[in-house]
């Protein structure tokens, strides 16, 4: 009886527990999805701090490249300024000319001072509008040469103005790569004056054999010296080498000297090949340390350029390292190179030139010398044929 009243007495007790753990489930069941829904969130914290860590570094490597990239376009920016001030600023007269579509892309100032043309007037058009040429054969030898060698050094010719005035000068040219482009780099010089001096040269040359007629020998003899002076220049012109782009390759010699410090600061190839010295020898040393020029021409070349800021074509005797010397033609003008005032010196070798002209000079000489003598010769004979 005791166990039948006990166990209806605990019945009531375990349905109560069982109600309580039927009312407490769902509540378990949400706190479980609570504790999985929270370790999703830690991890996708985590997983966004690790993300912001990484982005973080890609910033800061992307910002250190752009740096990098934004200091290379300054040099690049700086040193083709300098390259266009040289262009622009030389005593030369320069074009460049795109070989694809024969079409001019660039000229500089002494270009279009020199020519009567204008910037507008030449870049982007065709080569064939100006074909500055008075002689179309010197014209044709011009081109051929650049078909067979790429390059031309110191040919001689006259060319016509846009004004239709003529002129002489040298022209060399070289066919080279710049920005991916096949281009055409022509460089110009005036020689005008010396054309002029060597022509009454020959005009008093030619006079002198007109007046001995009878002398066929010394007329052979000129005519021997004039042809073994032109094929002089001509092997002069065949045996020249080439431009480091604009400068290093430049068919003159060059140097840069900072006049703030009074130091060498670039030569190009020409020069050291011309004057014996090295880049090493040159570079950083003092221009008084380096004196090619005598004394007297030098001093000369430091006051024009005080006086007119540039010397254009000043005759002077170079002096080399292995002490020859060399007939040539200087020009220098002042301008600012990466912020530093400097003096750009062109030096062109005209030996052969001198040299033609000094026999000119001489043969002019000896000829009037011989007219003389004959003369005296005639008076003494007349005299003594009637005493």
């Amino acid at each position: 009886t005791l166990r039948s009243i006990g166990f209806r007495m605990g019945r009531p007790e375990t349905d109560i527990a069982e109600a309580e753990r039927s009312r407490l489930q769902p509540a378990e069941r949400e706190l479980e999805a609570l504790r999985a829904e929270l370790a999703v969130q830690v991890a996708a914290g985590h997983e966004a701090q690790v993300r912001l860590e990484q982005l973080e570094q890609e910033i800061a490597q992307r910002d250190r490249i752009i740096a990098e990239g934004e200091l290379t376009a300054a040099k690049l920016s700086e040193s083709e300024t300098a390259l266009r001030q040289l262009f622009d600023q030389s005593l030369d007269s320069m074009t460049i000319l795109d070989l694809e579509t024969g079409r001019y892309i660039d000229i500089n100032e002494e270009y279009a001072r020199n020519s009567g043309y204008s910037r507008e007037e030449v870049v982007g058009k065709r080569s064939r509008e100006f074909f500055p040429f008075v002689n179309a054969e010197e014209g044709l030898r011009y081109v051929e040469e650049i078909r067979r060698a790429g390059l031309v050094r110191n040919l001689e010719a006259a060319f016509r103005r846009k004004d239709g005035s003529t002129y002489y000068g040298l022209i060399s040219a070289i066919r080279l790569k710049l920005r991916g482009d096949s281009c055409l780099v022509t460089v110009t010089r005036d020689i005008s004056v010396l054309k002029e001096t060597q022509h009454q040269l020959v005009a008093e040359h030619e006079a002198t054999l007109e007046a001995r007629v009878r002398l066929e020998q010394e007329v052979v003899e000129r005519d021997r010296i004039i042809a073994e002076a032109e094929l002089t220049a001509a092997r002069l012109r065949e045996s020249e080498t080439a431009l480091r782009q604009l400068f290093d390759q430049n068919l003159d010699s060059m140097s840069v000297l900072d006049l703030e410090t009074g130091r060498y600061i670039d030569i190009n190839e020409e020069y050291t090949r011309n004057t014996g010295y090295s880049r090493d020898e040159i570079i950083g040393k003092r221009s008084r340390e380096v004196l090619l020029l005598s004394p007297e021409e030098n001093e000369r070349l430091i006051a024009e350029l005080k006086r007119a800021g540039l010397v254009r074509n000043m005759e002077a005797t170079f002096r080399h390292r292995d002490g020859s010397t060399s007939s040539c033609l200087i020009s220098a003008l002042n301008l600012k190179l990466r912020e530093h005032l400097c003096c750009v010196f062109f030096t062109r070798d005209i030996s052969v030139l001198k040299e033609t002209q000094r026999q000119l000079a001489a043969e002019h000489e000896a000829a009037l010398d011989a007219s003389r003598a004959k003369s005296e010769f005639l008076s003494t004979m007349s005299h003594e044929i009637r005493t």
